[in-house]
């Protein structure tokens, strides 16, 4: 597999760096948190991710069922809206 080359300032690592540095109330210890009721949390099971294209690991991703579960009931509606725009 050929190598990706990946410009400096769109690594994922600089732009988590960026991102962090913007807003650090996203960020807990080495996962992202998630935003719900007017503040950040902690929740869900931080899953450690694989770039594909460059194959180095990136931010643990919280893996939040309950709020998927919680979008799929309103999924229709959502795209109703959508069709709308």
């Amino acid at each position: 597999m050929p190598n990706l080359h990946v410009a400096p300032h769109a690594a994922f690592t600089a732009i988590l760096d960026r991102g962090s540095s913007r807003a650090p109330q996203a960020f807990g210890d080495g996962a992202l948190r998630t935003l719900y009721d007017g503040s950040r949390h902690d929740v869900g099971e931080p899953v450690m991710t694989i770039n594909p294209g460059v194959g180095t690991a990136t931010i643990a991703l919280p893996q939040v069922t309950p709020a998927v579960d919680a979008l799929a009931a309103a999924r229709d509606d959502l795209a109703l809206l959508l069709a709308r725009e």
